[in-house]
This record gives structure tokens, C-alpha cells and sequence, in this order.
């Protein structure tokens, strides 16, 4: 019991928190953990004492669960023949389970459609891949949309990417952020380092060579990204590094760049491109 009581203070969370609250806050300390990665020995080491502890907390969860379900007592009290029967003639059911999870996933699917249908229609959609943290991002919405006064909303589509993988929970980010972006279409891309190598050589960023001398006059050479992927004969412009811009400003708590691209195979790159002349020409005293 002591040490469920620590894991539960080495958490943050009292001993009365859910299943929801406790992984809330596990993903929040990993996020905050991403940020630092790799920087401070003390801090790895104490984050490999919260995975033990959340683990720890979430098997003691699951057996409470069990231990409480009439159910599994019931289960336990039969006979290791009559359990595998019942397995079996469980197995005939599966169909059906699999059609009614079907239509549960078109109805959230549809009430999804919905729900973004009542959202303020953005000017410019933005996509943030990488590992970024921030307690609130909408703050960073509002900031951006502020740059252009006669638009409604410029939408931040965070999509939380580990640059590495510690186990099976960074796996499940990794395949969330492969969904994402598969299913959404931004105007911009907003990357770390790492994402912005990844994306590039798979064909994701419109070169910004005909903007190129225009942009250098609002952000200054430092500031361009160049690269050569996995197509390209040369060099070419494929983005702009604003991790120092006043945007990010009290928002953001980690040091990576913020590279913004314009998505390959926009059909019209001016909203795109009004957006990040906006945030050059803020930069201007």
C-alpha cells in the first residue's frame, strides 16, 4: 500500500482520481517530459519513476475494477470447462459486436462532421507537428488571427508527435499523429527539426522559391529553411524557422523550431501566404 500511495503522489493526483484524470495528467507529464528530453539525467530518471508509478496505478485500477464487477465474480467461481464453453460460443458473437462498433464509429463520424460544421469557418487552417507542448493553444489561435484584422480564425491543429519512441503509449501517438495527418488537409504546416525532415522527403511542402526574396526581406536569411529531399536536384526553399515570434510568446514551453510550410499541392497559397507575410511584417518595429 506504500508504494500505491506514492505512485499516487509521485503522479500529482489524490488516491479518489479516475481512470480519465490520471491519464490526463500522465500525458500532460509526458509532454512536459518531450520538452526536456534528453537535457537533464535527473529529469529522465524522474520520469521513468512516474511511467512505473502510472503503471502502477492503472493495474490497481483495473483489478479494483474486476474485483468489483459481479460479473468476473461470478466467472471466477465457475469451472475452467464451463468458462472455455462459454469463450466459445462467445466467439459466434463477434459479428455482431463488430457491426454495432461499425455503426458507433459512422455515428461519431457523423456527430464529428456536425460539430465542425458549428465551428467559426477558419480563413487559414495551421497544423503543429511535432513535439510541442503547451498548456492552452488557444491563445496561440487567437494571437495569429489577430495578424490579419478582417479574418474570422486562423484554426491550430495540434498533432502531438514523439521524435522517438519509449514504449508502447509513444507508439499509440505515433499512429494517432499518421491518422491525422492523413485525414486533415491545412494550408500551413507548423514542424520541429524532425518533422520537418520526415514530412519533407515525403512530398509534403510546396517549394517557396518564387516568394523566396520577398521572404527573406521580411525574416532575413537566418531564418529560411533550406533543403534538398528526396526529389529534389538542388536545394530549395521550404520553409521559414519563427521559434522566436512574439506568437509563441508565453505559449509555448519548449525551445524546438517552428518551421512554418505551405502544404503541398495547395490549390491557392494567397491565404497561406498572407498569414506568413503577416507574421514578418510584425516582426518590423
Amino acid at each position: 500500500m506504500e508504494d500505491l500511495k506514492r505512485a499516487y503522489e509521485l503522479l500529482g493526483v489524490s488516491e479518489e482520481a479516475d481512470k480519465e484524470e490520471i491519464e490526463n495528467r500522465y500525458f500532460l507529464l509526458l509532454r512536459r517530459h518531450k520538452s526536456k528530453a534528453g537535457k537533464d539525467s535527473e529529469e529522465e530518471r524522474r520520469f521513468e519513476e512516474i511511467t512505473k508509478a502510472y503503471q502502477l496505478i492503472k493495474a490497481h485500477l483495473q483489478q479494483k475494477t474486476l474485483e468489483s464487477n459481479p460479473v468476473y465474480q461470478a466467472d471466477q467461481k465457475k469451472s475452467p470447462f464451463q468458462r472455455k464453453l462459454e469463450h466459445f460460443l462467445m466467439y459466434y458473437k463477434f459479428h455482431l459486436i463488430g457491426g454495432v462498433l461499425a455503426a458507433v464509429l459512422i455515428g461519431s463520424f457523423v456527430y464529428s462532421m456536425v460539430t465542425k460544421e458549428k465551428e467559426i469557418p477558419a480563413d487559414v487552417s495551421t497544423m503543429m507537428v511535432g513535439a510541442y507542448y503547451a498548456d492552452d493553444f488557444n491563445p496561440l489561435e487567437e494571437k495569429m488571427t489577430e495578424l490579419v484584422p478582417e479574418w474570422q480564425r486562423v484554426k491550430v491543429i495540434i498533432n502531438f508527435t514523439p521524435n522517438e519512441s519509449m514504449g508502447a503509449f509513444d507508439a499509440a501517438l505515433l499512429q494517432k499523429s499518421i491518422v491525422l495527418l492523413a485525414t486533415e488537409r491545412p494550408d500551413i504546416y507548423i514542424t520541429d527539426s524532425w518533422q520537418f525532415e520526415r514530412l519533407g522527403h515525403q512530398e509534403a511542402f510546396l517549394p517557396l522559391d518564387e516568394w523566396e526574396d520577398t521572404l527573406r526581406s521580411l525574416f532575413g536569411e537566418e531564418r529560411l529553411m533550406y533543403a534538398r529531399f528526396a526529389n529534389d536536384a538542388d536545394r530549395k526553399l521550404y520553409g521559414i524557422d519563427l521559434k522566436d515570434h512574439p506568437v509563441f510568446s508565453g505559449i509555448m514551453l519548449d525551445d524546438f523550431p517552428k518551421i512554418f510550410s505551405i502544404r503541398s499541392g495547395l490549390e491557392d497559397t494567397t491565404k497561406a501566404m498572407r498569414l506568413i507575410t503577416a507574421l514578418g511584417e510584425s516582426l518590423k518595429p
